[in-house]
Order: C-alpha cells, then sequence, then structure tokens
C-alpha cells in the first residue's frame, strides 16, 4: 500500500482492484501512523487515500476525511497535492450524485491549471467534469470535455509513462462510449429505434476501441469499458458480440476481481444482463452473480446509477425464474429508485444552470468592460479635444482614429449577438438552403479590394443543398474567412472549397499563416478563448462550434506550426476532431 501513498497516487489506481475491507485495513492504519509525525505533507497524503477509500466502501465519514485532507494539503503548501485532494473531493461527490458542486470546482481547477500552464491538472479536471455532465444528460459539453482531456495528453504525452498512457486514453475513449451510450438511451426512450442508431453505433465503435486499450492493464477500467460495450452491443440485438468481449477480458484478466470492489459490481453485471437476454439463460445464475453485487458498498451500486441497472436485473432474473411476487417488487423498488434520481439529477442541474448562468453574466460583463467599452472610451478620448483642436490634418487623424475604435466596438458587439442568437436556435429553426449561394454571398462580402495584401479563391460544387440556417452559416463562413485573412502572409491566398467528399458535405478555408500547435488547437474554438497565435477575443471561432452544433457537423482543424492551417466544416455527421 506504501506505492499509493507517492505524491502520484492519483495516478495509480491499482488499489482499488484489491478486497475493500483489506485495503481500508491498511488506509486507517496509514493515516495514522501519518497522524502521528505531525508532517502536513505525509498526513494529506494518507488522509487523501484514506477518504478515496472510505468513499469507494461508501462510509459517511468519506467526505469530512476528505475535507481534512485538503486542509492539511493547504498548510503543507504543496500546489498539486492540494488540487488532488480537490481532485479526490470531485470523485467522491459526482459517485454520491452532487454533480452541482463536483463541476464548480472542477471548472475552478481547470482554470486555475490553464493560466499555470499546468496541463495535466487541467486533463484530470477536464476529465471528471465530463463523467458529472454525462450524468446531468449534457452530453454534447461532456464530450467536449473528454475530447479536449484526450487531445491534451495528444500534446504532452511526456506526462505519464507508456502504460498510463495507454490506460488513460483508454478511460477517455470509455467515457465518450459511456456519453454516445447515454444519449442514444434518451433517444431511444423518446422517439424510437431509428433516431438512437448513430448514438449507438458511435458507443459501440468508442467502446470496442476503450475495451482494447485497456486490455491487460488495471482490471478496474477494463470491466467498466467491457459493461458499457456489453450494453451497446445488447442494444443492437448482438448478443454472441458482447459474449465474446466478456470471455477475451477473462481470457487477458483470469483473476476475478476482488470482494466489494467496483470491478465485480461491473463484470457481474454484464454477465447478467447476457445471461438474461440469451435463449435458455440460467436465472438462478444470475440472482447467484447479483447477490455479489447487492454486498458492494460503493455509492454507485448502493443509491446510484449503477442501482438501477442492478434492481432491472434483479426485476428480470425473478421473472424469469417464475418468482413473479419477488419480480414485482423488484420492479416497484427500480420504479421508485429511478423516479428519485430523476428529481436528484433535475435538482444538480438546475444548480449547475444557475451556476452556469452566474459565470457567464460575469465573464460577459468583463467582456462588455474589456472589448467594448475600452475603445469607446478611447473615441470619446480623441473624439473630446477635436472642438479645441484648429489644425485639419489633426483633426481628421483624430476623426480616422475614433471611427476605428467605435468601428472595433460595433463588430464586436455584432459577434457577440450572434453567438447568442445562435445559442437559441433549435433543429426546427432549420430549412433548406442552397449551401453554394451561401459560399458565393459570404465571398462576395468577405473579398479582401483589389490592391489587398492577400487574395481569396473559391472552388465550388453545385447545386449542395442542405437543412440549416443560411444566417448562421454565413456567419460561421465569414468568421472563418476574417480568422484567415488575419494569418495570411502577403502575397499568399485564402481558399474557400465546397464540396462532397466520403463522410459528407465539406466547408473547407485554408490559409498560409503561421499554423496552430496542437494544444492551442484544443481550446481554438472555446467562447472568449484565443492565444499567442490566434489572437482575437475569442467570438467568431466559438459560432463556428455553435454554427457546426446546430448543424449537426464535425470540425476538423488540420495544421501544422509554419504550415497553414485548414478548418472544415463537415456536414451531415455529429463528431468533433481536431
Amino acid at each position: 500500500m506504501s506505492a499509493v501513498l507517492l505524491p502520484d497516487y492519483s495516478v495509480s489506481y491499482d488499489w482499488q482492484d484489491r478486497p475493500v475491507d483489506e485495503v481500508l485495513a491498511e488506509c486507517d492504519a496509514a493515516a495514522l501512523s501519518a497522524g502521528a509525525t505531525g508532517d502536513a505533507l505525509h498526513v494529506a497524503r494518507a488522509l487523501a487515500i484514506q477518504g478515496a477509500a472510505h468513499g469507494v466502501a461508501g462510509r459517511p465519514d468519506a467526505e469530512e476525511i476528505l475535507q481534512r485532507a485538503e486542509v492539511e494539503a493547504l498548510r503543507s503548501g504543496d500546489a498539486t497535492l492540494i488540487d488532488q485532494c480537490r481532485l479526490a473531493r470531485v470523485r467522491h461527490d459526482a459517485d454520491c450524485g452532487r454533480h452541482a458542486r463536483a463541476l464548480a470546482t472542477c471548472r475552478h481547477l481547470a482554470d486555475e491549471a490553464r493560466l499555470q500552464g499546468r496541463s495535466p491538472m487541467v486533463r484530470q479536471a477536464l476529465f471528471a467534469a465530463g463523467i458529472s455532465l454525462c450524468h446531468l444528460g449534457e452530453h454534447d459539453h461532456a464530450l467536449e470535455a473528454f475530447e479536449e482531456a484526450r487531445m491534451l495528453l495528444r500534446a504532452h504525452p511526456s506526462t505519464l509513462a507508456e502504460s498510463d498512457h495507454r490506460v488513460a486514453m483508454g478511460r477517455y475513449a470509455a467515457a465518450q462510449a459511456q456519453a454516445w451510450l447515454m444519449r442514444g438511451g434518451l433517444l431511444l426512450e423518446a422517439a424510437g429505434a431509428e433516431s438512437a442508431t448513430e448514438a449507438l453505433q458511435r458507443a459501440r465503435q468508442l467502446g470496442e476501441q476503450a475495451c482494447g486499450l485497456l486490455l491487460g492493464t488495471s482490471p478496474r477500467f477494463s470491466h467498466v469499458a467491457m459493461f458499457g460495450q456489453v450494453r451497446a452491443l445488447l442494444e443492437a440485438g448482438r448478443g454472441e458480440e458482447a459474449k465474446a468481449w466478456v470471455a477475451r477480458i477473462e481470457r487477458q484478466d483470469p483473476t476475478p476481481p476482488a470482494a466489494g470492489t467496483l470491478a465485480l459490481a461491473y463484470k457481474r453485471l454484464s454477465q447478467a444482463l447476457i445471461e438474461l437476454r440469451a435463449p435458455g439463460g440460467d436465472p438462478r445464475q444470475v440472482l447467484a452473480w447479483l447477490r455479489e453485487v447487492e454486498t458492494i458498498g460503493h455509492p454507485r451500486v448502493a443509491g446510484g446509477d449503477l442501482r438501477l441497472s442492478l434492481l432491472r436485473c434483479l426485476f428480470e432474473a425473478h421473472e424469469q425464474a417464475g418468482d413473479y411476487a419477488l419480480a414485482l417488487s423488484h420492479q416497484r423498488i427500480w420504479a421508485q429508485t429511478k423516479a428519485r434520481l430523476r428529481t436528484m439529477l433535475a435538482r444538480e442541474h438546475s444548480r449547475w444552470t444557475d451556476e452556469t448562468l452566474a459565470t457567464m453574466r460575469s465573464e460577459a460583463g468583463q467582456f462588455v468592460t474589456d472589448e467594448l467599452r475600452q475603445p469607446l472610451a478611447q473615441a470619446i478620448a480623441l473624439l473630446g479635444p477635436l472642438s479645441q483642436r484648429d489644425g485639419p490634418e489633426e483633426a481628421q487623424v483624430g476623426i480616422r482614429r475614433a471611427h476605428h475604435s467605435v468601428r472595433r466596438a460595433i463588430d464586436i458587439a455584432d459577434q457577440y449577438l450572434g453567438v447568442m442568437r445562435a445559442e437559441h436556435l433549435r433543429d426546427e429553426d432549420l430549412q433548406q438552403i442552397e449551401l453554394a449561394s451561401v459560399v458565393d454571398d459570404t465571398c462576395e462580402q468577405m473579398a479582401p479590394p483589389t490592391n489587398s495584401r492577400v487574395y481569396l479563391s473559391r472552388d465550388v460544387q453545385r447545386p449542395v443543398v442542405v437543412r440549416g440556417d443560411r444566417l448562421l452559416l454565413m456567419r460561421a463562413l465569414g468568421n472563418l474567412l476574417s480568422n484567415a485573412f488575419k494569418h495570411a502572409p502577403p502575397g499568399s491566398a485564402v481558399r474557400v472549397q465546397l464540396a462532397r467528399k466520403p463522410g459528407g458535405i465539406w466547408l473547407t478555408v485554408t490559409d498560409e499563416g503561421p499554423g496552430l500547435p496542437l494544444d492551442m488547437r484544443v481550446r481554438l474554438f472555446q467562447r472568449f478563448a484565443s492565444g499567442a497565435v490566434r489572437n482575437g477575443n475569442g467570438l467568431g471561432l466559438a459560432m463556428v462550434a455553435r454554427a457546426a452544433r446546430v448543424h449537426q457537423a464535425r470540425i476538423l482543424v488540420d495544421s501544422e506550426p509554419g504550415q497553414g492551417t485548414s478548418i472544415s466544416l463537415v456536414l451531415g455527421a455529429q463528431e468533433f476532431e481536431s
């Protein structure tokens, strides 16, 4: 257990694959021993892992221990340990359904870490935030968080050993699969099988990728990925494939998960789901597996989402065994538990929404102050003394500068209002439009003058009819062009291409500018995000991202430092890539 108490204990989860009672005994002993030393750093580490272990075991004192760990970490002054203690609390909050609080902490951790250039902490905070966003039904935001975490890991691979890097990539794929699976489940319930087809297919693809990456690593994570893959395959009626995945993982990890662990819950629930849907399945064997799951104290098993899976399997197993009274009892408990969880998640979503709106109001206020008030104040300062000036040339210079400042403020206001309008567009607002005419009109408006240092070229296929919002697509293309013009070197071309290619309809803007490093691409399309390479207020490309989401399009970025940038909107798909 001593290896767990190293400063990077959060990277190693092996202790969660061991018998819970054994781990608790060691953690309690380690915390007691650390307390006797009086060393805040040592005490904080011991309490953090003790609190995490108590949380996994469902002990009510877990939160108190984690709070004490954070206090000791603050006393030690170790910034990394402080963050890890806060992350441990985030994970516990998420396990217990306190998603609004978990997300608030994640946002704080990620913002601080970004300012300090600590990408590993940004990555961990994003992943934790994505988990809570999934549970709240915010699947788009969750997928964005997981994708940004994955891109950060690709940009900074040396922060983890090779084996840990593989585990992290597998976990991100499993989390993305879970987001697609949950979205598919909601669509299936609301609108039927056809509407859920694409989401469930994406869940299966990512689930297969996750299982492949996690085979032979920590059993905890390979069984998490397996559970999601089994559910996605069973939804598609592919029970034999699901069974094959379970067998493959058992061959790779032949030692059964330890009693009381979350890995055991995932394995037994996977086996139960397959057996219940197999012709001639054995419900008595299923009930034996489920009795093992019932003894697990983890909050998600005791009262969270896995509790729902357990109760549903108990209902179906008793029904197949002919124990109809028990089946009805478990069905009633399942319905009550589902209602309770939905109420809890609705409350958490409301809290998260209120906090998000408050943050947006704060950001908007800061934005208006910094980006709008400043150029207007400059204009006033320039215009004020003009009446006292005698020289017409001096007056003309002042007027031109003032005009530029006011024009800049108006442009920024237009961008901001455009983003706000885009935020409220819904699928029912879209109409059939001819995309080639959108490109033509935008290029006519955006074309640089004949004496400009760059020129615009276009290659447009016709006709291309899509379902969309004309104004939003024009704004998105206009922002891509504006961004390209800013960074295109003198004498070069900015190219616009509209073409049908494999995967959909591609609308691409290419420049020959300085290109983008990988870590810059991660946040390129976030509101208010800008950087050393792509300057500005960050609203223009945020609108491009919103246009992609409204039109269920992909955004693909092809860029290397010094080799220019190509940004494509691919209509006709729902995946975002960079």
